[in-house]
Order: C-alpha cells, then sequence, then structure tokens
C-alpha cells in the first residue's frame, strides 16, 4: 500500500516515524 496519509486501514493514527 501507499504511505497512509492520517488514518490506517486499522482506523488507528498511523506511526509518524
Amino acid at each position: 500500500m501507499t504511505d497512509p496519509v492520517w488514518i490506517d486501514f486499522k482506523g488507528a493514527p498511523p506511526p509518524y516515524r
């Protein structure tokens, strides 16, 4: 998948590394 914008497919905020 591409880089998550703000919401991950799990419904949780993506890890901002």
